[in-house]
């Protein structure tokens, strides 16, 4: 009993852990996760995407999200269930590495700036797929899970996911029997996902958002790092020479997932490839540690390093404090923004309202803690609307009548911003201004 009880005590720490982490530690480094939570919202709500809503990425990742959402809407529930999803991530990251290396990948894993990718969303789902699919292959598990597996891939973010079938086919090219298997249920996943776009009618608005689209993300979304770019190249060029040293089929899928930065090599995209190429650097060291790291010990370093990073980033600065909002229980914002919100949330009551705010995660927020849908001026970032879909979306703005616009103020337009500002200029030659509050600009039109 007790043996099972040690086994089973360094998963409840980390499950613990995870929800302080994800809920109060590093919410500076949450980046895009309320957008991914609102694309979970949208569907909780009877919303279908591509039709009712935005979204650029395949479903895998807000169906999985969506899941105890039945449960309530709140952010609490999306890192509940996140701080379940990392656990049992955990759990292959032990079966893989071993206890030391484990640890030590953890630990990585939860140091700034390399944490912001343990928030919910579908490039850390492609982390926990990328894990499991290697503890397959390296444990010569089932050539049908790996196939199924690679197919989930796909229908998570799809470049990644169709880089990452390539392995397959280079290594069992001559061994047809393996790669058929893998094909026939790779299929499988996509067939289904097929089958719904026909039954919910939204198979052009899919094709058009997540393949015709990426022409005009590409264009208008192109940002280089180039610090980043240097440890990237480096890190790339040491890919390269340990394939072609071990052909080993893990480097050549760790290879794969560097389309993770096309087009953007920022810090957040840099990170998610450097802690998969941590992963696979620590699963081919066949030496353990000398230096053994307990549960105790990793709880400790990481316990500093949240805190000091939840006073550093949160805490320090002046009048930033912990909120509570209807669906977004303890979220840091200042004492005038918060203000500044209320008053806002006062004069929209009861009003038609279209928020085109372009800070993304305010443009969430403002519709969900009032449980209204989302829609497709939720998320306005360009080449999230298709082909020409800035276009699109100023000709339907054009004919919503007898509505009010809620439009931050923005005066600094970043050349490397993904905001469709086209829309801000549009708004600010056709309609009235009647209000302001805080950074908020209201407009009307009939």
């Amino acid at each position: 009993m007790m043996i099972k009880v040690k086994k089973v005590f360094p998963y409840i720490g980390l499950f613990l852990f995870f929800i302080l982490a994800l809920q109060f530690f590093y919410q500076y480094y949450a980046l895009d996760t309320y957008s991914n939570y609102g694309f979970s919202y949208g569907i909780i709500k009877g919303e279908i995407p591509y039709n009712d809503f935005n979204l650029v990425v395949p479903l895998v990742g807000p169906f999985i999200y969506a899941t105890l959402l039945f449960i309530n809407h709140s952010t609490f529930t999306f890192f509940l269930e996140q701080a379940i999803i990392l656990t049992i991530m955990s759990y292959f990251i032990f079966k893989t590495l071993g206890r030391n290396k484990a640890y030590l990948f953890l630990i990585c894993l939860l140091m700034p700036p390399l944490v912001s990718a343990i928030y919910p969303g579908y490039n850390f789902l492609l982390i926990l797929f990328f894990i499991l699919l290697l503890y397959l292959e390296t444990n010569n598990k089932s050539d049908k899970l790996i196939g199924l597996l690679l197919g989930i891939i796909i229908l998570t973010k799809q470049s990644v996911g169709f880089f990452l079938l390539i392995p397959s086919v280079i290594y069992f090219f001559k061994k047809r029997n393996k790669l058929i298997i893998r094909l026939k249920y790779f299929l499988i996943p996509l067939v289904i996902f097929f089958l719904y776009l026909v039954f919910t009618k939204s198979l052009f608005n899919f094709f058009n958002m997540t393949i015709l689209g990426m022409i005009d993300f590409s264009k208008k979304n192109t940002n280089i790092d180039y610090p980043y770019l240097i440890i990237i190249l480096s890190l790339l060029i040491i890919n390269v020479i340990k394939i072609i040293k071990t052909k080993d089929i893990t480097y050549t899928y760790l290879l794969m997932t560097s389309s993770l930065l096309i087009p953007i090599i920022d810090r957040y995209h840099c990170s998610l490839y450097i802690i998969l190429f941590i992963y696979v650097l620590l699963l081919n060291k066949k030496s353990d540690f000398k230096y053994k790291i307990t549960t105790l010990n990793f709880l400790i370093i990481i316990s500093f390093v949240s805190i000091g990073t939840l006073f550093v980033t949160i805490l320090y600065p002046k009048n930033v404090e912990f909120h509570h909002y209807h669906n977004f229980p303890f979220i840091p914002l200042t004492t005038n923004y918060k203000e500044k919100i209320d008053e806002l949330n006062e004069f929209t009551k009861n009003k038609e309202i279209i928020y085109l705010i372009f800070s993304n995660e305010i443009n969430i927020m403002l519709p969900c803690m009032n449980e209204e849908k989302i829609n497709y001026y939720t998320l306005l970032n360009n080449g999230n609307h298709g082909y020409k879909g800035t276009q699109m979306l100023l000709k339907r703005l054009q004919k919503e009548k007898d509505k009010y616009i809620v439009m931050d103020n923005v005066t600094k337009r970043d050349k490397f911003s993904q905001s469709m500002f086209e829309l801000a200029d549009y708004v600010k030659q056709n309609y009235r201004k009647i209000k302001s509050i805080g950074i908020f600009d209201i407009y009307y039109k009939k």
